[in-house]
């Protein structure tokens, strides 16, 4: 063998040989030297121009980026030469002024906003070309331009300086001979396919296009209208084969935790007992019925209200869709109305029920309408006169339908069927707001249009009580179930991924967001078209982030367009346009919030992919239902995070397959003892039609009724009338979503281009939009460049950079004024409810590198975000915190466990969803701190209502109410589960925004039978003593006794529990 070191001969070659071999070893001479000597002595930042002008200088020619191209080829994977985001080494400083009040930033002006992309004109290229070696010592990471930074490299002498240099002459020599010679022996030029090969290896700035537009214009170019499989081509493995391949990647240390398979089931089919409208059959793509679809046709048919609980995909819309087809031609006059809680939901299913008609000759030309607040004011009229079928909302009826009845006088008069789907998710206060509205409908209808033929369609495949839930959701008796599903379904695999342990932490598992994107990848990669879920919108753009950065490492970068993130905030235009590429099957995976949990079509789906747990069992199913629409086999991939939550199903997946079972779902109660909610609808109703007692009881409970008319109504002989205060327009006093929030623009200025990518509520910006944060958009990062909180928007610019930030913050939720104070039956302890205020600060943001390391800390001066509402608390009794400490048990943990605990029982006893009433949480990063915080916090329990404003929506009042009973109910709860450290049956939840990090669950019974006045010589001795294991050591205080005192409200009122014996 020959030596490695062996030297070309230069007498073997030509002159332009021997030019060519001097000219690159001199060019490859200086730039070793030079940029050994700037990176050690200068500690300056390689750029292409810093490094070749002395370089071009010595040689007397320019240096060229193609020059160092060559060098890059030659050393693959000993230098990098590519351009780097100047986000990614200069840090924007704020200076502190202190005779103008801290941190400054220069005043802006909403009217310049014209003016934004010459606004930012001057500022530097947001990308910079660095040529750097990355062989050794001197590999260096660009994070900070900060001369004063704590962070320094070493500096080398110069006998050191002379060792790096030489021993990376030598490799280079090394490889450019073998270059050389593998060229030789392949009969190539060395130096024209060296060159050829650097053309390649060129850099190239990122155009920062717009990743909307890009897809748009890419798939343009593709003209690709196909769909997947055997239309395209595409072939894909079998599911089962799929998990093999999982499980065969070197990165694969036996993640999956379980591997269900539920067998395919073939279809049955019913029959018709009427015969449908001949022109029916010819749009149809299979001549026989399901067998729920041709029962529950059947009983439309027969004018019964229906509700449908078939599995998702089962064919539930075709049911609705023919019958009104069926009715409107039979009946020329004949109106329906269609329902949806999306304008997502309600844009496809007008599609899908505009494709079925414009097959039938007699009803292409009828007028098929979108009638919601996007509707412009002169085609509302229009609408009204003409249209047919409307597709709508419920706060479209509420607001504009009902108090304008009259001029839909023919509509409401002639309308025959009123279809609403999803109706799993009119739940708690929204859901009881649309249920009395949807009695406002039904009382109109039959007791003004004298119109007896309306009946009602509802759909949902995650029903507690279906019957029950549509009474009441309408106000009717008479509804007929129709769950015995008749569909076909293949082969479906649920597979249960839990992280690997961190080798060095006995709690934390890799990051579940990475490990999602790697599955996400290779599903991709083998044309298995994926839905990947996440809870929160922040961690389906932190998952679209990263699957675009494995893609981008994998060279892969014609993906980049395949995959596109899906989520409330986008504006609607992009949202329309994500919309249509996963209507016609152009994407291979959509990274999505909850937004397509609901029954969009987005064409055929092989896998969902859940990035961490759903809020509920309800979502998991409806979720999961999404793929296999094609009756082929199919893939449910659940990730789990390292919350107790997530780890309590990978401990028991069994609970993930009882999909069938209505149990295993929330009893989606609805309120009407609610008075401050039924009153509102009561004045609508009044507005509407005036109440009739005697008549408008079967719509309205009737003692609320009577009070509510003879309290708060004006009467006169046609009945009760609205009251003046809600005059001239009722509806404007009554929200259905509790109080809408301002929403912030996000705009786009990067190259000019100012555009609103985003619309942020409120509540949101605190934790998404601050000067010198990431925004994530799409998976891209952008630079918060400017953000007005008066004018309501924020400035971003695209950049590219492997950090992102993560605000620093808290929320503390305290009271202001105590209205009303009870007893408990058993206890000295007082229950208090009034005003209430939260606080959210954000001080500051940590920039955090890909491998969650901390790399700079940088402070903010925002604005607290402070709002008010009612809500109730308990102050922890002193013996609750001393029995805690003597048992070594955490009393941070243990108020929030017995928190959490308290709201999973609040449906029990009141209508409430899971963000209808919350309270503060405790967040691990302070809990578990190094150093004390000076921040400390009062010991209580406390809960407050999300929506209704200031005034609250009055279910904290009920809570207060029926607090006696709540707090036994979750302490035998808590008493019952069988779980060691807390689970979501208990004392965990899927909805803390801390994600139930810091419980602690025998804390949480002791607290309990403190404030319920239970004899501690009863119980302490049975319960587990700590340290909780669930929880790390412990240094720091964060909470103290309850020593403030809160005022008391001028009309306070006491209420006394206990029975007192009077003998």
């Amino acid at each position: 063998m020959e030596p490695a070191n062996k030297k070309i001969k230069l007498e073997d070659k030509d002159n332009n040989a021997i030019d060519e071999y001097k000219n690159i070893r001199s060019l490859f001479f200086r730039l070793n030297t030079i940029y050994t000597f700037l990176i050690c002595r200068k500690h300056v930042i390689p750029t292409f121009k810093t490094l070749t002008e002395p370089i071009s200088a010595a040689l007397k020619r320019p240096v060229t980026e193609l020059d160092l191209a060559k060098i890059a080829v030659l050393m693959p994977r000993g230098c990098v030469f590519r351009y780097i985001d100047e986000n990614q080494i200069h840090t924007e400083t704020k200076v502190f002024d202190w005779n103008n009040g801290g941190y400054q930033q220069k005043e802006n002006d909403i009217f310049q906003l014209k003016e934004v992309a010459d606004q930012f004109s001057d500022s530097k290229s947001t990308q910079v070309l660095i040529f750097e070696f990355i062989d050794g010592n001197m590999k260096r990471s660009w994070t900070s331009g900060d001369p004063n930074s704590q962070v320094k490299l070493p500096t080398y002498s110069t006998e050191e300086m002379k060792k790096m240099i030489s021993k990376r002459e030598d490799f280079f020599r090394i490889n450019l001979d073998a270059f050389i010679d593998k060229a030789l022996k392949e009969g190539f030029d060395p130096y024209k396919h060296l060159t050829a090969l650097a053309e390649k290896v060129l850099p190239k700035e990122k155009s920062y296009e717009d990743p909307i537009e890009q897809m748009m214009k890419i798939k343009a170019e593709q003209n690709n209208e196909n769909v997947l499989d055997e239309e395209t081509g595409l072939t894909r493995p079998s599911i089962d084969n799929m998990i093999k391949k999982l499980m065969k990647l070197d990165w694969y240390t036996d993640q999956i935790k379980e591997h269900y398979t539920i067998p395919e089931r073939s279809a049955a089919y019913g029959e018709l007992d009427f015969e449908l409208s001949p022109n029916i059959y010819s749009i149809l793509e299979h001549e026989r019925f399901y067998s729920h679809q041709a029962h529950a046709i059947n009983a439309i048919h027969a004018g019964q209200n229906v509700i449908i609980t078939t599995s998702t995909s089962s064919g539930k819309s075709l049911i609705y869709q023919l019958s009104a087809i069926d009715i409107l031609l039979k009946d020329p006059e004949a109106t329906c109305m269609y329902i949806f809680p999306t304008k997502a939901l309600a844009q496809d299913q007008k599609r899908a029920f505009e494709d079925l008609i414009s097959k039938i000759p007699e009803l292409r030309e009828m007028r098929v309408d979108t009638y919601d607040g996007d509707t412009e004011q002169h085609e509302r009229s229009v609408i009204r006169k003409n249209a047919r079928v409307i597709f709508t909302n419920p706060d479209m009826i509420h607001a504009s339908i009902l108090p304008n009845h009259t001029n839909w006088r023919h509509f409401l008069y002639n309308l025959k069927i009123v279809v609403v789907d999803e109706l799993h998710v009119y739940r708690g206060l929204f859901g009881s707001n649309v249920a009395l509205v949807m009695r406002r409908l039904l009382r109109l209808s039959k007791c003004f249009y004298e119109n007896k033929s309306i009946r009602f369609i509802s759909c949902s495949a995650t029903l507690r009580e279906p019957i029950q839930h549509m009474k009441n959701m309408f106000g009717i008796e008479d509804v007929k179930l129709v769950h015995e599903d008749g569909s076909p379904r293949g082969t479906k695999h649920l597979v249960v991924w839990n992280p690997p342990v961190l080798s060095q932490h006995e709690r934390k598992r890799e990051n579940f967001i990475r490990e999602s994107a790697k599955n996400l990848v290779e599903l991709i990669l083998r044309n298995i078209r994926t839905i990947a879920f996440c809870f929160v919108r922040r961690v389906c753009e932190l998952l679209m982030k990263e699957v675009r950065n494995i893609l981008s490492d994998m060279g892969r970068e014609d993906l980049l367009v395949d995959v596109m993130s899906y989520r409330g905030g986008y504006s609607a235009s992009d949202r329309r346009k994500i919309e249509r590429e996963m209507f016609h099957g152009n994407l291979k995976a959509v990274i999505s919030t909850n937004a397509l949990e609901l029954g969009i079509d987005i064409g055929g789906l092989d896998a969902v992919l859940m990035c961490g747990f759903p809020l509920s069992m309800a979502n998991f199913h409806q979720q999961s239902g999404r793929a296999g629409r094609r009756n082929q086999d199919s893939l449910t991939l659940v990730v789990a995070s390292d919350s107790p939550v997530d780890q309590h199903y990978v401990a028991h997946p069994d609970i993930l397959l009882h999909g069938d079972d209505p149990e295993s779902y929330q009893d989606l109660v609805l309120d009407f003892d609610n008075l401050l909610v039924l009153e509102g609808h009561v004045q609508c109703a009044a507005f509407e039609l005036p109440i009739d007692i005697e008549r408008d009881k079967v719509f309205f409970k009737e003692e609320h009724l009577i009070k509510i008319c003879q309290e708060r109504l004006q009467y006169n002989k046609e009945g009760y009338h609205a009251n003046n205060r809600f005059l001239p327009w009722p509806p404007k006093e009554v929200s259905l979503r509790g109080v809408e929030e301002d929403k912030y623009a996000v705009i786009d200025i990067t190259n000019g281009r100012n555009i609103v990518i985003e619309e942020i509520e409120a509540s949101r910006t605190s934790f998404t939009l601050y000067d010198g944060g990431i925004f994530i958009h799409q998976g891209y990062p952008y630079l918060v460049k400017e953000f007005d909180t008066d004018e309501r928007y924020a400035l971003v610019q695209r950049v590219d950079v492997d950090w992102v930030t993560n605000q620093r913050d808290f929320t503390d939720v305290d009271p202001q004024l105590i209205e009303m104070v009870r007893s408990l039956d058993d206890s000295d302890v007082p229950v208090y409810y009034g005003k209430i205020r939260t606080t959210i600060i954000v001080f500051g943001f940590f920039k955090i590198d890909k491998y969650k390391r901390i790399i700079d800390a940088v402070e903010t001066n925002n604005q607290p975000i402070v709002f008010y509402s009612k809500g109730l608390w308990i102050d922890i009794p002193a013996k609750a915190l001393e029995i805690c400490e003597a048992k070594q048990l955490n009393a941070p943990g243990a108020i929030h466990a017995a928190q959490h605990a308290i709201m999973g029982l609040f449906p029990r006893f009141i209508v409430s969803g899971v963000d209808e009433i919350q309270t503060e949480c405790k967040a691990p990063e302070k809990e578990f701190a190094e150093r004390q915080t000076k921040r400390i916090r009062p010991a209580r329990l406390i809960f407050y209502d999300s929506k209704g404003g200031e005034y609250g929506s009055g279910l904290s009042t009920k809570a207060f109410e029926h607090v006696d009973d709540i707090l036994e109910a979750t302490l035998e709860r808590i008493d019952e589960c069988t779980c060691e450290d807390g689970c979501p049956d208990c004392v965990a939840a899927t909805y803390c925004k801390e994600r139930s990090m810091v419980l602690s669950k025998p804390g949480a019974q002791v607290l309990l039978r403190c404030i319920l006045g239970k004899d501690d010589s009863m119980y302490i001795d049975k319960i587990k003593d700590g340290p909780e294991p669930n929880l790390p050591d412990i240094k720091v205080q964060t909470i103290a006794p309850v020593r403030e005192h809160v005022k008391f409200s001028k009309e306070l009122k006491i209420i006394d529990s206990r029975n007192v014996d009077t003998n």
